[in-house]
């Protein structure tokens, strides 16, 4: 563990210094989250059992592919044809109304959900219709919810004095589905793409960032004591850190390499989920949600290793981090560059660069993620090629 903190330190602070210090760099993020869990691992007392030198290889082979790839890329010259273009103003007024117009179904299911749930606890009775618990075949993931983050995303990157209330409504639309969901993760997201857009701007700075974080971490606390009816005193509060931060990486030693039921269905998910909806192949896709162990912790969570890992083996690991590295050097170059397309697109994309401590968020989701590229694409789209009235910034 000592040699992986080495290696985070090293690769942080080469990708804060080739990143033009912008913490929100592929390289930063990933780096920091696994130093954060590797320093939690440490301090949280926890009898959980010691990692083994093949989970130490294989996060050290992630972590050092994906940030190197992701700095070479950052390095060359990526040409953009839209590097100034900016979204078409009438694209997002229609945004915006479709945004309105769909209020109702965040309603309706926050109300079937509380009206049928069983436990006495309309908290918990949110989670679990928003997980697919409560009767429903899936998770809850509507179309709508994509379209309010690419509307606010929008709005908040060009806010001014004539659009900021339609920018704090979005927000508060954002936020209350992640709260219906009762989801610590969504109401992560949307703080981390407003904080990243602030960033942008100048409005706000690293210290504001820590700051902000510190205490939503307590608020996300809170939530999940009264989300499970729990009182969250210092031993609640280091075993939610532990459950959160620590079973994912202990959890990774449970698996069996080379073991998926299918060739490549957990790291394919998406190529799976089209040939089965379209009739081709019987072969259903695997579950988003992963199976729950119950031994060293209980959890269903691997790290961003799982479908790698468990289709192809190490070298699995080694490859996807490349392609991975390639996808978010890409963009952040761009980032860099002053792109507003891409500055939008990587303000969605940073909370799955976080979350690869828990699980993998980019491949297993990946048809969510083209929604949220083609939502986004439109308005700039529309406007390059001028085919509605002319944009007045």
């Amino acid at each position: 563990m000592i040699y992986l903190s080495i290696l985070c330190i090293c690769l942080l602070a080469i990708s804060y210094i080739c990143s033009n210090e912008n913490i929100f760099s592929p390289g930063v993020l990933t780096n920091s989250i696994w130093l954060v869990c590797i320093g939690l691992w440490y301090i949280l007392p926890h009898h959980l059992p010691p990692l083994s030198s093949n989970f130490i290889f294989a996060i050290s082979l992630w972590i050092s592919l994906l940030t190197v790839t992701a700095l070479l890329l950052q390095a060359v010259t990526i040409p953009s044809s839209i590097k100034d273009i900016k979204p078409s103003i009438l694209i997002k007024d229609i945004y915006f109304w479709l945004s309105i117009a769909t209020i109702p179904l965040l309603i309706s299911f926050v109300y079937n959900a509380i009206t049928h749930g069983s436990s006495g606890n309309w908290m918990y009775d949110l989670r679990m219709a928003a997980i697919g618990e409560n009767g429903e075949e899936e998770v809850y993931t509507p179309f709508y919810s994509l379209l309010w983050i690419a509307t606010y995303l929008l709005y908040l990157y060009n806010t001014n004095r004539n659009n900021w209330l339609r920018t704090m409504i979005l927000g508060l639309m954002v936020f209350s589905f992640s709260f219906a969901c009762m989801s610590k993760i969504m109401i992560l997201n949307f703080v981390v793409m407003t904080l990243f857009i602030l960033y942008i701007k100048k409005i706000v700075t690293t210290k504001h960032i820590v700051i902000i974080l510190c205490v939503l971490f307590f608020g996300l606390i809170t939530l999940q004591g009264l989300r499970h009816a729990i009182k969250m005193d210092e031993t609640g509060v280091e075993n939610t850190l532990i459950t959160y931060f620590l079973s994912s990486m202990s959890a990774f030693d449970t698996l069996d390499p080379n073991s998926s039921a299918h060739y490549a269905e957990n790291s394919f998910r998406l190529v799976y989920a089209i040939k089965y909806k379209l009739g081709v192949s019987t072969i259903e896709p695997v579950e988003t949600l992963l199976p729950w162990i119950s031994k060293p912790i209980p959890t269903n969570t691997y790290t961003t290793l799982y479908p790698f890992y468990k289709d192809f083996g190490v070298w699995g690991i080694g490859i996807f981090a490349i392609i991975a590295g390639i996808i978010y050097g890409s963009i952040f170059k761009q980032v860099l560059k002053k792109n507003h397309f891409f500055i939008l697109l990587w303000a969605y994309l940073s909370m799955i660069v976080i979350t690869q401590y828990v699980a993998d968020a980019l491949f297993t989701n990946l048809a969510g993620h083209i929604k949220m590229v083609i939502l986004l694409y439109i308005p700039f789209f529309a406007s390059k090629y001028h085919l509605f009235e002319k944009n007045k910034q």
